[in-house]
């Protein structure tokens, strides 16, 4: 209910500029006597020199001798109090200049609302307001987990105006040592800073074979590596395969155990593991609403799912009876959701006979709008699924997030759809498509389930991504309809350079602990993992 309300006083304020107390008279002069024009939104990038020019259109009946012009800076603290007023005077011009890097106004990636006041000398005031966007280099866009020719790790990223190559060697002087295994970005991340202090800022953690590093998205500072993200240095014998938010902690897996640790201001750092043994495939339902719901992994030592409540204790996933524990080896998770259905799926093969079998965990949704009233959890049938069926062959696939419950199968170069309520493969028809496909995903950025409206920046995509020589092209389809794309030609075609694509994960700078206040965790905001 706190994110609805939240939402709800958000919206008021970003949508009406009356919402904002207004403590001046009227003169003799008509009420429409002052007149702003439209402005229009605007994102600038946090840079040395970048400056944010805005000359608003203003029609009045004075001289311009008797008018004042201001411009005000607020934050979403200072939206809350409806007050513009509240906010920082940084200019008191009609045109604004911006320096965006003025270290006076703390700029911090994130979204704002620009307020203009035009006031005549008789005290009759006019505002008008625009939004703000205000991101760094590296805190919006694409980050890529790659392997090198040689089998090692590295990171790209695609932002919507450039390409940044190789992050693993320009940050650390070497792409890490083994095979990707995973990438995260996890938004509110706690770290001590270097005053001592705890704080939260957003990061990207790159998982490899023999090595991890977690990096700051605001400018790529290291804060996390082996040594230090346990208050000792990680086991040598320790693979760290994944971390994210959930169920309000952000949550780390490994061959070791499981780990929570709060997010918000923290120091980040690992403790003692909630349940040990080797845990895979970490997925959760409805974490973003009433109940905070479940996450749910693969624990490869009792061969069986684990459920983990917020602020509960672990427990086994009761598997349905008469299923025997067999030989399991773990290929893949992901989380599918239609209007009122999330689902959680883990595929495993039976090391013996090769048969490849489906666990789904399943919750059924009351809603109230968007909002999750209650959810009903059940685990489903064991599915064996039919050696006819691409997805008992594929090593390539990925959960159709929004719009369909199933997966994204890749065999034989070719794309299907396997609906996980019917046991039915489609083929998605795709052209333009060039080079072997290595990886698929659907991408999205859901600001609707965090806002209760769409906004500017928000997508939802299917990401192929192939070979091209040395490097590779990522593919971008949008206009999804059921998980398959609309139009079958991509919306847009990336190259990148030394390597293949075996990981993507989006990072938003609208997404931190200064904007919002809950929409970590949440897998209809953003993917949770894979």
């Amino acid at each position: 209910m706190k994110n609805l309300i939240y939402g709800i006083l958000c919206m008021l304020a970003l949508g009406t500029v009356s919402c904002f107390k207004d403590n001046t008279t009227l003169g003799a002069k008509n009420v429409g006597d002052i007149e702003i024009g439209k402005l229009s939104d605007a994102t600038v990038v946090l840079f040395v020199g970048n400056h944010l020019k805005v000359t608003p259109e203003v029609k009045h009946g004075y001289s311009e001798e008797e008018m004042d012009y201001a411009w005000y800076l607020l934050g979403e603290k200072e939206l809350g109090d409806h007050n513009y007023h509240s906010g920082k005077r940084i200019a008191d011009t009609k045109a604004l200049d911006l320096t965006v890097d003025n270290h006076e106004w703390n700029l911090a990636p994130g979204r704002y609302t620009l307020v203009f006041e035009a006031q005549a000398s008789n005290a009759y005031t006019q505002t008008a307001t625009m939004t703000l966007t205000a991101s760094t280099e590296f805190s919006e866009g694409f980050y890529i987990l790659k392997e090198t020719a040689d089998g090692n790790t590295e990171l790209d990223l695609m932002t919507a105006e450039k390409y940044f190559p190789d992050l693993m060697s320009a940050k650390i002087g070497n792409a890490l040592p083994g095979k990707p295994l995973n990438l995260a970005v996890v938004y509110d991340n706690g770290r001590i800073n270097e005053n001592d202090e705890l704080e939260a800022t957003n990061m990207v953690h790159v998982f490899a074979e023999r090595d991890y590093h977690a990096f700051r998205t605001q400018d790529m500072l290291e804060i996390f590596n082996r040594e230090n993200l346990m208050f000792d240095p990680l086991p040598e014998d320790e693979i760290l395969y994944g971390m994210t938010s959930g169920c309000f902690d952000n949550i780390c897996l490994s061959n070791k155990g499981y780990y929570e640790f709060p997010f918000g201001a923290s120091s980040g750092k690992l403790g003692l593991p909630t349940i040990e043994g080797d845990m895979q495939g970490m997925q959760a339902l409805v974490a973003g609403g009433e109940p905070h719901g479940d996450v749910i992994f693969w624990n490869e030592q009792t061969q069986s799912l684990y459920s983990v409540k917020e602020k509960f204790d672990p427990e086994d996933c009761p598997l349905p009876a008469g299923f025997e524990h067999a030989d399991l080896e773990y290929l893949a998770s992901g989380f599918s959701k239609n209007t009122s259905t999330e689902t959680a799926w883990f595929l495993c093969q039976d090391k013996n006979s090769g048969k490849r079998l489906l666990f789904q965990v399943k919750a059924e949704l009351m809603l109230w709008g968007a909002y999750v009233m209650s959810a009903e959890l059940s685990v489903l049938p064991v599915c064996v699924i039919d050696t006819d069926k691409h997805l008992a062959k594929s090593r390539i696939m990925s959960g159709v997030g929004l719009g369909k419950i199933g997966i994204y199968v890749v065999d034989e170069g070719k794309i299907y759809l396997y609906d996980l309520e019917s046991g039915e493969e489609i083929l998605v028809p795709l052209e333009g498509i060039e080079g072997e496909i290595t990886y698929i995903s659907n991408n999205y950025l859901n600001l609707k389930d965090m806002m209760g409206e769409e906004m500017e920046g928000a997508f939802n995509y299917l990401l192929v991504g192939t070979r091209d020589g040395e490097g590779y092209r990522l593919h971008i389809f949008d206009e999804l309809v059921s998980g398959v794309p609309n139009k079958k030609t991509p919306k847009e075609v990336k190259k990148g350079k030394n390597g293949v694509v075996k990981h993507i994960r989006y990072c938003s700078n609208l997404i931190n602990s200064d904007q919002w206040d809950e929409p970590f965790g949440s897998t209809t905001v953003y993917p949770y993992g894979d």
